[in-house]
């Protein structure tokens, strides 16, 4: 399934702390079989989004929890939610759109 996710970190939190959690994290090697951050953006004003593949909902939580582990306090806010692209979507909802048109029998 892909997710998105809106977060916002703390303002307590400095880019040093968040390289000595990714240089935690890397050492520790945690993987996530079947989870896999496509694309991962941030902003000036400390928030951001991830784009997520991911087989388990138990895996999606296990990777802000690391996070959440390697810098305490770290996260403000996150938001996810499953998601799909505009072009897989649209058809979708065409299709459910017509099913509501149509009377029932």
């Amino acid at each position: 399934m892909k997710f998105i996710a809106y977060f916002e970190l703390s303002e307590s939190i400095t880019p040093l702390d968040m390289l000595k959690g990714a240089e935690l994290l890397s050492k520790a090697a945690i993987t996530f079989e079947g989870t896999k951050v496509t694309n991962w953006m941030v902003t000036p004003e400390n928030w951001g989004i991830a784009m997520i593949e991911s087989k388990s909902e138990e895996h999606l939580l296990h990777l802000f929890s690391q996070w959440r582990i390697a810098v305490p306090g770290v996260y403000k806010v996150v938001k996810c939610a499953p998601a799909m692209t505009v072009e897989e979507y649209t058809p979708k909802l065409l299709d459910l759109a017509n099913k509501m048109k149509k009377p029932a029998k």
